[in-house]
């Protein structure tokens, strides 16, 4: 016969008994299990067990089933981004785009296509073909202006990628969010369920007055409502996922693992260094400048000459040969060539106020999202080596000294309870974390 409030490992099940009550849990958490129930009986010698303890043993072996729960379908963050970059509609669209701009540059390296003419002068037929020959250095000008537009189509590309990784990773980490939520829900349910089907014994016995069981009923009615409201709160998470993938709405995701990240470990200089060198808008900016000096360039080769070269043969003279160069002369240049001149140098300036204004705002975006998230990691960290630890504690001693008689069940309601609250807000606190540190990602141009 197996002693009452003792605990036996059998094989791959952990059986527990509390009075005359059995309970079976998965092999994962037999160790922890078994040094909880040594260390509850310590508390709670044989003599002083009573029936209102045994949800309080149950409570702890549920939370210790939260923290080993099944992960084979964890969720993969990297897949996930690289089949939201590969789906999504708008950026294969940014990516046409740019291809079409670098199929222009090669366009522009040939010549006008050459004229060929046909001559009637009564009998006498005359062929002829002419081709127009722009100034050399003009064919390489324009030619570097579309490849330079074609790598502004390219950086809306990286930017709108970036885009798109802060968009998923904010929505994998509220996905987590609503499922820590779900889990602390889940165990104010069991625990509030346990108080109350012991309040209602301790009612029977005329231990606990009518008020503290409808207390208990209408605590128990709240969290199974939170319970619901997290679930459709995962719902909708998968949801903005989902369309995020471009799959549909419904999908299953599975559970996402506790998003991490390390770009909070570099220092602003490095990060001002590397948002100078990668950030897709600021390069498309820079790229801009670039662009106007050509374009300026290009102005001023507007006084150079353009040449036409042409042949005529007369039909059946062999002799009867006519050849032609022709070229264009700058005529009106005080008021065309020289006004192009100008609009070439204030497109110029207007380039370059633009590059210091958007190098500005990048090295603000980017002070500001790191200090959001140095304050966010700090919150982590005090969540995850103060307040959980600290309420833990707390809950146990409460514990053993509900076992003596020491405390009242009402403070050891309300300590279990902020221990599930301290459990939110620390998966709060870590999704906006992740959050802060994808748009330090984006900001920087984690993507180029």
């Amino acid at each position: 016969m197996v002693p009452p409030n003792r605990c036996l490992p059998l094989q791959r099940n952990l059986i527990c008994f509390v009075g005359k009550r059995r309970f079976s849990f998965p092999a994962a958490i037999q160790a922890d299990s078994i040094s909880l129930c040594r260390n509850l009986h310590w508390i709670f010698p044989s003599v002083i067990v009573m029936r209102k303890t045994a949800f309080l043993f149950v409570f702890l072996i549920s939370l210790l089933a939260f923290a080993h729960a099944n992960t084979d379908t964890l969720i993969d963050l990297d897949g996930l981004l690289a089949e939201a970059i590969a789906n999504n509609p708008e950026l294969s669209a940014l990516m046409a785009e740019y291809r079409a701009a670098g199929m222009r540059i090669s366009v522009l390296r040939y010549l006008p296509d050459p004229m060929v003419s046909i001559e009637w002068e009564g009998e006498n037929r005359m062929y002829g073909i002419s081709q127009k020959l722009p100034f050399p250095t003009k064919i390489a000008a324009q030619s570097k202006v579309e490849a330079l537009t074609a790598e502004q189509d390219y950086l809306k590309y990286a930017y709108r990628v970036n885009s798109v990784i802060l968009d998923v990773k904010t929505a994998y980490a509220q996905l987590y969010f609503s499922h820590g939520k779900a889990g602390a829900a889940e165990k104010a349910v069991s625990f509030l369920k346990q108080v109350y089907n012991v309040t209602l014994n301790r009612y029977a016995l005329g231990e606990a007055s009518q008020s503290e069981v409808l207390r208990a009923q209408i605590e128990l009615s709240k969290a199974e409502n939170d319970r619901a409201a997290a679930e459709d709160d995962i719902s909708i998470s998968e949801a903005v996922l989902n369309v995020l993938l471009h799959r549909h709405v419904d999908e299953p995701l599975g559970i996402p693992r506790e998003p991490m990240s390390q770009i909070g470990e570099r220092n602003l200089e490095e990060l001002y260094a590397h948002a100078n060198e990668h950030e897709p808008m600021l390069r498309a900016y820079g790229v801009a400048l670039k662009k106007a000096a050509v374009m300026k360039s290009l102005a001023y080769q507007a006084y150079l000459p353009d040449f036409m070269l042409g042949f005529n043969q007369m039909d059946g003279v062999m002799n009867d040969r006519k050849y032609m160069l022709g070229f264009t002369i700058p005529l009106w240049f005080i008021g065309k060539q020289r006004n192009l001149v100008r609009e070439a140098e204030f497109g110029r300036e207007m380039a370059l106020a633009d590059y210091e204004a958007m190098k500005n705002n990048v090295m603000l975006s980017v002070k500001r999202a790191k200090l959001q998230v140095d304050k966010k990691k700090r919150l982590v960290a005090l969540y995850k080596n103060s307040l959980l630890p600290q309420t833990e504690a707390a809950l146990k001693s409460a514990l053993a000294a509900y076992g003596v008689g020491g405390v009242e069940f009402e403070h050891l309601l309300e300590t279990a309870t902020l221990l599930v609250r301290i459990e939110l807000e620390y998966h709060q606190a870590n999704a906006d974390f992740f959050t802060a540190a994808a748009e330090l990602e984006r900001v920087i141009g984690i993507v180029d």
